[in-house]
This record gives C-alpha cells, structure tokens and sequence, in this order.
C-alpha cells in the first residue's frame, strides 16, 4: 500500500484513530500511575535506607565522638562534625555536651535529623544530630527512573501503533469498504443483486455475520424495490391501458378527452369521437367461451387499431366489446370515410384456434364543439345514443349524433325524472284490447296495454317510457301494477258476462332478474289464492333464445301459479325452431307480428310465412294468433288459412276501461241480435218449407178427385 493510501486510510478510520488513542491513554495512565506508585514506595523505602545509613554513620562515629568529649578535644569534635556534613545527603551535624555547650556544622534550615545520645562508660557525655535533605535523596531516585519511564513510555507508544495496525487490518478496513459500499449502493442503479465480499479468508466471526446480514438486506431491499417498482409499472400501466388488448383504457380517453377539450384551438377543427361497438359478439363469446371469445377480441381490437393509426387517431377500449376513436379533422363529413374503412376493416372473418367467425360493427359519432358539452362523459354519452340509433337501423352502420337524437335524448332525461314518481302515484291507466275468435267472431280476451300521460310530457308512448324503465331497473313495479291492476280488472268482466275471458300482459324480460321477482313470484295475496290459468305473459322470442337460467326458474314459477306463456312479435329474426321446440312446453301461444299482417294480401311471401306459422303451432300444439288486423280482406284470408285468433284496430283500437265496457256489451248485443235474426231467418225459412208443402199437397188431391 502507498504512502498516501495509508495517510487517505489512516484519516478515514476515525473509529481505528479512536481506539488506538483510548489504548494509549489507558496504558500511559496506567504507566503513569504505576510509576507513581512505584516512586512512592520507593521514595518511602529510599527514605529508611537514608535514615539507616544515616544511623550507621552515627553508629560509626558514636566512639570517636564521645572520646573526644571525654578528652575535651574540641578541635577532634569539629573535625569529625565536619567529616560528617562532607557525606552525601547530610547537611547539618550538632553536639550538645553535657554542659550545653553546642558544636554545629552545616545549615541551620535542614528539618530531617536524627540524634543519638553519645555514651561512654555508660555514662551520657552529650547529644548528636544530624540533618538530612530528603528531597534531593528523592530527585536522585527519580532521576535514577527518568531513563526507565521513558522507555515504559516509548513502548506503549509502540504497542498502540501496533495495536492501530492491528485493529484496521482486522476491523477498520473492512469496515471502510462495507461504508464504501454502503454510499455507493443505490436502488435506482441496481439492475441485479451483487453480495459485498471482503477481501480476507473466510471467517466465522461478527464481522462475516454483519456482511452476511447486509447482504441480505441488501437482497431484501433490491427485490422489494424492483417489486414496488413493478407494482407500480403495472399500477401505471392499469390505470391507463386496458389488460386485454393493450389499448388505452376508460380512465385514460377521459383524461385524453379532458386534454383535447381544455387545449382545444379552432385550426385544429373538429374534434371527432366515434363509439365502435361490435356487432354479434356476445353470441360469439358465449358459443366459443370467454378463452377464445378474448383473443377473438383482441384480435378485433388490432383491426381496429391499425385503422386507427393509419388516420392518426386515438384509441380506447371503453368496455366488453366497445371502443373509442378520437382524432382531428377540419372537414366535419371526414367521419364517413372513417366509419367505413372501419367497417371495411370487419369483412374479412377472424380466426382464432381454428374458429371462424364473422363479426361486424356499429358505430356511434358525435363531434366538438358542435357537439357543445365540454364533459367527456356527456360526449361520450350522446355518442353512445348515435350508435344505439346505428343499432336499431339494422347494424353494421353509423350514425352521427344530431338535433333529433338530441331531442330523443333530453325527451328520455325528463322522462327519468319523471318515472319514479310516476311509478310511486300510479298515475298510469290501461288500455284493452280485444283478442277476437275470427271462427265463432266471438270475444275470448283482451291484451293489457299501459299508457301513461303527464302534465308536461302529455302522452308518452310506451315503446319509449318501457325502454327507459328497463335501463333504469324500474320496469318490474310497472309490469306489476299492470299484472295486479289488470287482473281485478278482467275479473270483473269476466264475472259480469260470464265469459272466460283471457288476458295478456306484456312482461319484460328483465323483471326475472329483479331483486324481488322470486319473493313477489312464491307470495300468498288474494290474487295468487285464485286460478290464475286464464293469465298469459306475453315475452318477446329473445328471452327464450337466451336459455338463461334465471329466466328458466322465473318461468317456471309462473307457471306452477297456472300462468301460461307467449311469444311476441314472432319472426322479427330471432326465432330457433329448435328453441321453440325446446321449450313449446312453456308455451301457449304464438303471436304473429304485425308486419307480417299488414302485407298478407299483396306478397305471397307473408302468406307463405303466416301458413309455415300455423303448421309449427299445429305441430307443436301452440295457440296462433295474428296481431295488427286492420282490414277486412286480411280477417278472410287468415280465416281461410286456419288462423282462428287475431286482433287490431279492424275490430277495435286499445280502449280505456269504460270505452272496453260498453265495446263489450254492444259486441254481446249484436252477437244477440245477429242470432236472433238467424233464429227469424230459419223460423221464416221453415214455415215457407211447411206452406209450400201444404200447397202441393192439396193439388195433388184435387188431380185425383
């Protein structure tokens, strides 16, 4: 390692410098207090040895001194006080005899003495003491252990180095490139998960486990992140494309319509939104299955796409089957070359896993700013009432909203703000129409038919009020007041000319899917606690076609109450013979439409079709009856074809319940009356007979006389 990399290394493990400068502080402390004991004791132990040589110099000179004071030779005395002030440590010496004179060599200052009487003979001649420096006796030890401390000192400098050293090699360093790693680690960056491996043998110790639980979390915090991060790819992706076909989803042609209507410019032009719904595609999905009806879609959805594309468009799936195109065009006719290159685009089948099928499309457009909403949902709304009129003109067609379907639409908004009420107040009426015996012209029913007038609105026509109560869910307390109110109603006529009258009463489809139907179907009330096998529920051929369960259990319950079934409006293009067949054991009747009626006597076509009919409801034992009789030549020829029950404006329009009443009583008189006159013609007609052969028998008799 260089130089500078050990200085760069050496500044970076603060912790290393740390620690090193906390071993060196505990082992000079621990130096340092060591030695200060050590200089204690022996300063302590230096200052005995002192006063014991101190003594044994006393010891030495005691005989000396006490001869010459015995001799009285002062000059012997000084001499030898003096020889002791010349030894090392000892800085005074003093006798004082036994006649208080005193002899004194030295400093007077020096505090430390020891003092010895002097004896001779056993007997006391006088006193010695002598004085010692202790502190310099001290600095010469500790100078004696400068040199020691020193190299104690330098040693532990030393040891902390090599304690530096050792710490980083073992600890600092790769604590420095878990750091390392750690700052330079970011999530953003990390495509993959790399471990940290540090660069020493592999070790089973604090520092392995620490790597290992980083790697780990490390491994941890990557997946989660890269899961989040997809997560929210695919929350992104979610909330603006759809999962099927890859396309833009509602979501985002609301916040694409919202951007193009807020940053529209004039030189832009029109801004022109189509409504593609696919035609036939629910029987498809439900004959083929969902698996193969969503790639069958999807596929759908290409041609779609790349038609959109080649006119720069914009596309989203709304929903199921429906979709939208939005682009730009200063022509406000360029929407009809659009509409059919999307059209075009469906003439080819579409295969999938070897099905064939053939679909088509309806198309609904409407265009900004003519179109005045600036809301995305009411745009796409109006559009959607063009395509229900591209739907209802036959199909694989378009149609652009206008003024007309304008007015339809704000027509259907007052009438929703007006049905609920309605349905709550019962302002409803019904109107009956007669179903005639064409055989024995004779009265066996009537249709109920309900009308609704209001304030406002003055007559609403059923077809369209019913529609719209279907779509807001209502249509159930409708068919029911009419079924309830109808019932009471017939029976009182039934009751008062005591005739078996029938009735038929339009049922919408929807109602077996009602919250309600099955607990309003099996209820005990006054009127399910009667024969009910003179009630018949008029549905339309759709409603058998779907062979939905719920619709089969709905029937079924009706018919336990003893209520029978019957088929309206047959042969508007969705009749199964095999259907039919199928469940002719839930039928009573057939009801032929009237467009078939209104032609009977001028295309061989419709009596061909009105024949074919009679000889199905034959062969399926089931009741024919031809609505819409108008004239008189079609009663003829569908008495002459078989037909025996009709009804129409021929023999009367639907009557309100006091016209219906006096309707019936004039039809009951003139049948009197018409069989009075037969009873007068046959009455005439026999007496005649019996005259003419009184006559001729006279003349016989008047030959022979």
């Amino acid at each position: 390692m260089s130089t500078s990399a050990i200085i760069k290394n050496i500044i970076r493990s603060r912790i290393g410098l740390r620690l090193s400068f906390y071993a060196l502080m505990v082992s000079f402390l621990f130096a340092l207090s060591t030695a200060a004991v050590l200089i204690y004791i022996e300063s302590k132990n230096a200052e005995r040895d002192l006063v014991k040589k101190v003594s044994q110099i006393i010891d030495t000179v005691e005989t000396q001194i006490g001869q010459d004071l015995w001799d009285i030779n002062t000059r012997g005395i000084q001499s030898t006080l003096e020889s002791l002030v010349n030894l090392p440590y000892i800085k005074s010496a003093k006798i004082v005899d036994s006649l208080e004179k005193n002899f004194y060599v030295g400093k007077q200052s020096t505090p430390e003495k020891v003092s010895r009487d002097i004896l001779l003979y056993q007997q006391k001649l006088g006193t010695l003491s002598v004085g010692y420096d202790v502190k310099e006796f001290q600095q010469d030890a500790y100078k004696k252990h400068q040199s020691t401390m020193l190299l104690v000192l330098s040693t532990i400098g030393l040891m902390a180095l090599v304690f530096y050293f050792i710490v980083n090699q073992a600890l600092i360093r790769h604590i420095i490139i878990i750091s390392d790693s750690a700052k330079k680690f970011s999530l953003e960056k990390v495509k993959q998960f790399t471990p940290l491996v540090l660069p020493r043998r592999s070790r089973n110790d604090e520092i392995s486990s620490l790597v290992n639980i980083l790697n780990e979390g490390r491994r941890s915090a990557i997946e989660l992140f890269q899961a989040k991060k997809y997560y929210e790819e695919q929350m992104v992706f979610q909330a603006n494309f759809d999962l099927l076909t890859g396309l833009y989803n509602r979501q985002n042609l609301y916040d694409h319509l919202y951007t193009q209507i807020g940053e529209y410019a004039e030189d832009k032009g029109n801004l022109f939104i189509l409504f593609v719904d696919l035609d036939g595609f629910k029987q498809v999905n439900d004959s083929v299955g969902h698996a193969i009806g969503d790639k069958i879609l999807y596929e759908c959805a290409m041609r779609l796409e790349s038609t959109a594309k080649s006119q720069g468009a914009y596309i989203a799936r709304l929903g199921g089957d429906d979709f939208v195109i939005c682009f730009y065009d200063e022509d406000k006719e360029s929407y009809h070359d659009v509409c059919n290159k999307i059209i075009n685009s469906f003439d080819e089948k579409i295969s999938s896993q070897g099905i064939n099928v053939k679909l088509a499309c309806s198309i609904g457009v409407t265009l900004y700013p003519d179109d005045q909403s600036t809301e995305p949902k009411t745009l796409l709304h109006n559009a959607d009432n063009a395509l229900c009129k591209a739907k209802s003109s036959g199909k694989n067609t378009y149609y652009c909203f206008d003024d007309a379907t304008r007015k339809e639409q704000e027509l259907e908004n007052n009438i929703k703000s007006k049905l609920n009420d309605a349905i709550e107040n019962e302002v409803f009426e019904i109107n009956y129409q007669p179903l005639i015996d064409i055989q024995k012209n004779e009265i066996i029913g009537f249709e109920a038919l309900i009308r609704w007038h209001d304030e406002e609105l003055g007559w609403v026509r059923p077809d369209i009020f019913i529609a719209i109560a279907e779509k807001m869910g209502v249509v159930f307390y409708i068919d029911r007041w009419v079924f309830e109110t109808a019932i009471r109603q017939v029976e009182e006529w039934r009751s008062h000319f005591r005739k078996n009258y029938i009735l038929s009463i339009n049922f919408s489809p929807s109602n077996f899917y009602h919250s309600e139907f099955s607990e309003w179907a099996s209820k005990d009330n006054a009127i399910y606690e009667k024969n009910l096998d003179w009630i018949e529920l008029e549905v339309t051929e759709r409603l058998v076609l779907n062979d939905d369960p719920a619709v089969l259990d709905g029937i079924n319950q009706l018919c336990q109450r003893g209520m029978h079934f019957s088929i309206d409006d047959f042969g508007m293009g969705y009749s199964s013979l095999g259907y039919i067949k199928k469940f002719s054991h839930l039928l009573s009747k057939i009801k032929i439409d009237r467009i078939f009626i209104n032609e009977i006597l001028e295309t061989d076509f419709d009596i061909a079709f009105v024949k074919s009919i009679m000889m199905l409801g034959d062969s399926l034992q089931l009741t024919v009856l031809a609505e819409g009789v108008e004239e008189e030549g079609q009663v003829d020829l569908l008495r002459s074809v078989g037909c025996q029950y009709v009804q129409g404006f021929y023999f009367s329009k639907p009557l309100p319940i006091d016209l219906m009443g006096s309707f019936i009583e004039n039809w009951e008189l003139e049948q009197i009356s018409q069989k009075m006159m037969l009873v007068h013609h046959d009455v005439e007609h026999s007496n005649k007979n019996y005259n003419n052969n009184k006559h001729g028998q006279k003349g016989n008799e008047n030959e022979s006389s």
